[in-house]
């Protein structure tokens, strides 16, 4: 005999299924999502990215870097470069660049070619210490050979006093002013040598000092303007730049 009651798979797969267990206690336990579980990996991957420092932002570039394309002008392109320790020398269709990164005043000069009136190199050094050694020689000169001509004059013996003159009576007061006199003399004359040689000596520093600051140096003359120069770091290294310079600026160059 047939069951009257008809089932319907699709109704029985609406009905949640109770996955509940009986505990021991009489109460219900429900299993545990799998999804739910959060594995020890993943929180150890969590906490070192929380933990990781944030990236440091990249250093600028520097000046070693600089490159002399960055400053072409539409249609300009270089023709040829000297690196020079940290800076360059660069000839271009149009202009010739100085790069010196070292330089006391300005660091970055671009000349017209046309303007470029010769190139060459020079022992370097200090230009105005140059110009106190030759004002301290002078004044050496001057101050130590005043001083010792007037003490070989015996200019100071002209205020001497005999002793006959000193028992003149009525004559102290005049006596004593050429005493002082001479006095003040023999002490200017003192004064004039050690002057000069004061001077001398600071003439001997400034000297030592330059010559020790000198340096060979590539120096570019331009027209209506002060030359540009950049230090380089043998006079060999000279000598190839102004032979590079001079044949790629020889049609410049013929014309100044």
């Amino acid at each position: 005999m047939g069951s009257d009651v008809d089932t319907d798979p699709e109704a029985d797969a609406d009905v949640p299924t109770d996955r509940s267990q009986d505990t021991p206690d009489g109460s219900r336990e429900r299993p545990t999502d799998p999804a739910s579980f959060v594995w020890s990996t993943d929180l150890s991957a969590t906490e070192t990215e929380a933990d990781a420092e944030p990236e440091s932002e990249p250093e600028p570039e520097s000046e070693a870097a600089l490159s002399p394309t960055r400053y072409l002008l539409a249609g300009e392109a270089i023709t040829e470069r000297i690196d020079v320790g940290r800076g360059w020398v660069v000839a271009t269709t149009h202009r010739v660049l100085v790069y010196d990164p070292a330089a006391a005043g300005t660091r970055f000069t671009s000349i017209d070619r046309p303007n470029v009136v010769g190139v060459g190199t020079t022992g370097g050094g200090n230009a105005t210490v140059l110009g106190y050694v030759s004002r301290a020689v002078v004044y050496a000169v001057l101050l130590l050979g005043s001083g010792l001509v007037a003490r070989s004059f015996g200019l100071r013996s002209l205020f001497s006093v005999s002793s006959g003159a000193a028992e003149t009576p009525g004559v102290g007061g005049l006596l004593s002013f050429l005493s002082l006199a001479g006095t003040l003399l023999g002490l200017f004359v003192d004064a004039l040598i050690l002057g000069g040689v004061v001077a001398g000596l600071v003439a001997v520093a400034l000297a030592v000092w330059y010559l020790r600051g000198r340096q060979p140096t590539l120096v570019v003359e331009r027209a209506g303007d002060d030359d540009v120069t950049i230090r380089l770091p043998s006079a060999a290294a000279g000598q190839r730049a102004v032979g590079r310079l001079e044949r790629e600026l020889a049609d410049e160059l013929a014309v100044s």
